[in-house]
This record gives C-alpha cells, structure tokens and sequence, in this order.
C-alpha cells in the first residue's frame, strides 16, 4: 500500500503548505513486436490551479497504477523534484542496478493584457490571458466562466464557486476579475432587498450594464492545447459601484478599466497577481462642411417686386441668362433668370463617442438644454462681428422655428425660438460620422446695406404656410424684421 499526499494546507503560499508525495507503479508493454526489447507506456499529468486544487475530483481522477498513468503536478517540478521514472536493472554481470530519468514540469509565469489602451462606451474589449498551466487538458478547447452566486465571495468573477475567502479575505475561487475604477460592477442577483439596491438594479438594468457574468464574458483556450485564452465584453454606459455599498450608479466615462489575474504558479512557483488596465475616454469631435467656398445663393422672380424702371433698379438678387434670352424692356419672367438658387451645404459630424450601439446605424440625438431641447450642434452664418443663427441639430425630436440673431450660445443651445432639426444619421454602423444636409436661402444672413433689397415673400420656417418675414425670422434678428443675402 502506497500512502500519497496532495493538495494544499491553508492559503498554498508557503512551499511547506503545497503538497505532492506520491509514487506510481508504472506498467509497460512490448512495443514493435515480439523480440523487440522495447516497451512504452503513458504518463499524463495534471497541473493544479486554484480553481482544481480544491477540488476532490481533481484526485479521484488520477491513476496511480497501469500502462496510462494521470498523475498530480504542483509547484513547479524542475531539478531534484522533476517527474522522475526508475527501472530497476539486472546487468550483464547479474547484479541488479538502479535506472532512472526525469523531465521537468515547469510552470509558467502568466501574461493577461487588454487589446486597447482606451475604450469608449460600447467599444468591444478583448481580454488576451496568456498561461500554460491552465491547459489543464491537452485534448479539449479549456473554457472559465463567471461565477453567478450572489452568496459566494468571487461573484462576478471568472473562476469556481464554493471555495471561500483565504487568510486575507480574498476569494479563493478567483481566477481573473475585471473592475471599473477599482470596483466590480453590480450584478443584480446580489442587490437583495435593499431600497438603494433596488435603484441601483433598476438603474443598471436600464443603462444594459448588470454586472460581468450578464455581460456574457467568458475566457474560451483559442485551441486545444495553446494554453491562451480570450474572452470579451461590452463597456456599459454606467455601473453601479459593489464595493462602496450604496451602489451608486454613475458613469464609466473617465473611468479607468482593470483586469487581475491570479497566477497560482508562476514561473518561479509562487503566487501572484499581474494585470492590465485601460482607459475608458471620450473622443475629441470634429465637424466639417463638404467646400471650403460655397457659391452665393439667388433667388427667383416670384420672391421679388417687378422692376420699375431701368435707371432705378430695385437691385434684386436675380441671376438673369444670357441676354439674348430676354425679351421687353424688363427682367420680369422665370424663364428669363437661372430659377431658384437656393444653396444646400452638406455637414459632417465625426465622434465616435455617439457610435454606441453594436449593430445598427445611430445617431446624434440627445437634448443638450433641458430648458429648450437643443441638439450639441449650432448652425450660424456670420459677416464681421453679426451673426445669425439658422438651426441646431442634433437633437432628439425636430422643432419648428425661425432664424435667430445670436453671436453667443445661449443655454447650450439656442432658447429664443431657434428651428431644431433633430437627431443626426451615423453614414455606417461602425463609422462613428454623422451627417445632415440643409438648405440655406439668399436671405438667411446678417442685414447689410451692400445687400440686395427686401424680399417680397419668404419661405416659413416656423411650420406655417405664411410668406411674411416673421414665418422664418425672428424680430430680433435684424432691425428692421428682413434678412438680406449673405454674401
């Protein structure tokens, strides 16, 4: 009878707490035929990890007799404590003699890193843990999962449940855990009945971010027998904060994003835990329009009273053709002027921190103000020190108005009136741009005395039918109420 012992005495950090005392009987079989004098047979072993050191069926496992041996490896087993085989040999001169051989079973320091150094809400991040010795079968693909207990000290973390605290009250059964600013994220499982709780579930739940083990992560060995796994998830927009015990909800912008592994052995046999964090930032954005020089906008016959006389034209913004093209004394018909030359500028919004949604085109549609539900972007037209304001976009519903005097931003946005013409279309599901076409008339700028004469009839604005200056200006932004081309 052979006595063996395996497994570890309190926290397995001193090497007088890890033990393997152990001896096999190896059987071997002719190997090539009969007469050969070669005989072979299979050893195979099992690394321990803290997720398996525990385990009684890590034990019950291995095989301690026969021609296809499972046996148990802990701490790293190089030099005098190498996997050693003996074969006790009867020599040519009758006298028996002692064989051996031994190979080393290392373990190895394991490597986790983030495939980023910054994230923005929704990004995908991508957990790389590079660690041989959880290739814990050489002959399946190794997969960790997050522990969904809410009684259980490594919740919400990648490892095995029903190990309990160490000496210093940190989770046996954790393998790797990934935190927001020091902190696990909220899984709802663990809220209970508290009222704080409560909102905080309701919160988090709203907000698609409860928690790593709904997250769906899970390291998954990219082959099977590499030793490196992956796994990913999405950054939540917020969380709710464990560890401060009010579960305050807030946000993961300028948050910092960490992921702890506990190496069980590393390379020199001890305990240790490496990491890798990130960044979770907001990207600087950008806004452009398709020229850099736009051609002046003109109008149309029917916008304008009928010349007069030729030696005191009215000077309307009129773009006639060719004067073999008209006819009498007067410009005084469509046909004889280009038509309407409205002018329509093409706008390109680039942030990715509005590209939040893993499929699916999105758009800049949030309220600014909470006074006049402007969207982020202003619209203006300008000459010297006036200006005039013709819309805000950007946000969530549009809202019918009218051209503003401004030179400031008021309120985030614009409160006196301003059109709003509404959320803003991501050109692709991944592109993080935005852009929105309008059209802006010979009328819409600042008043000047080189300008062309008042319109006659003006295009509404404020969602009317109404001709009037007042249908798609406001009083204040000229004195009197006309706008005049912008040239």
């Amino acid at each position: 009878m052979d006595i063996v012992t395996w497994g570890q005495s309190e926290d397995g950090v001193n090497s007088g707490d890890r033990h393997n005392n152990a001896i096999y009987r190896l059987e071997v079989s002719e190997d090539g035929g009969n007469n050969s004098g070669l005989f072979d047979a299979n050893v195979e072993y099992i690394m321990l990890n803290q997720l398996n050191v525990n385990n009684t069926g890590t034990y019950n496992n291995t095989v301690a007799y026969g021609d296809d041996l499972e046996i148990i490896i802990h701490n790293d087993s190089t030099d005098e404590d190498e996997i050693r085989i003996s074969y006790l040999d009867r020599g040519a001169d009758g006298v028996e003699t002692q064989i051996s051989a031994q190979l080393a079973a290392p373990t190895h320091s394991g490597v986790v890193e983030f495939d980023s150094d910054s994230y923005k809400e929704a990004d995908t991040v991508t957990v790389t843990l590079t660690d041989s010795d959880l290739n814990t079968d050489p002959e399946l693909v190794n997969i960790f999962t997050v522990v969904n207990s809410s009684t259980d000290p490594a919740n919400d973390a990648v490892g095995a449940s029903g190990y309990g605290l160490n000496s210093i009250d940190d989770p046996f059964g954790r393998l790797l855990d990934i935190t927001i600013d020091d902190e696990r994220w909220v899984d709802s499982d663990e809220l209970g009945g508290a009222s704080t709780a409560a909102v905080c579930s309701d919160a988090v739940n709203s907000a698609g971010s409860d928690g790593l083990y709904n997250s769906g992560f899970t390291l998954v060995e990219t082959g099977v027998d590499t030793g490196v796994f992956t796994g990913d998830f999405q950054v939540p927009p917020e969380y709710g904060a464990r560890n401060t015990g009010s579960c305050a909800v807030t946000s993961t912008l300028g948050k910092d994003l960490e992921v702890n592994y506990v190496d069980y052995r590393d390379a020199s046999g001890e305990i240790i835990e490496v990491g890798d964090g990130a960044g979770i930032r907001a990207n600087t954005g950008s806004v452009s329009l398709d020229r850099t020089v736009y051609p002046v906008p003109f109008g149309q016959i029917s916008n304008f009273s009928d010349e007069s006389s030729k030696k005191t034209p009215n000077g309307r913004s009129l773009f006639p053709i060719h004067a073999t093209g008209i006819s009498g004394s007067y410009l005084d018909a469509a046909s004889e002027t280009l038509g309407n030359g409205d002018l329509t500028i093409h706008i390109r919004v680039d942030d990715p921190d509005y590209d939040v949604s893993a499929t699916g085109e999105d758009q800049i549609a949030e309220n600014t103000t909470t006074s006049s539900n402007r969207g982020p972007l202003k619209i203006y037209v300008s000459r010297g020190s006036e200006a005039v304001t013709l819309a805000t976009a950007g946000a969530d519903n549009t809202r019918d108005g009218v051209i503003t005097a401004t030179t400031t931003v008021v309120d985030g946005g614009v409160s006196n009136g301003t059109r709003e013409l509404g959320p803003i279309s991501e050109t692709a599901p991944d592109s993080g741009v935005f852009e929105l076409d309008m059209t802006v008339r010979y009328t819409d700028g600042p008043d000047s005395a080189d300008c062309p004469s008042k319109t006659d009839t003006y295009t509404a604005t404020d969602g009317s039918t109404g001709t009037a200056a007042s249908n798609r200006f406001a009083s204040t932004a000229s004195s009197p109420i006309s706008l005049y081309l912008a040239r």
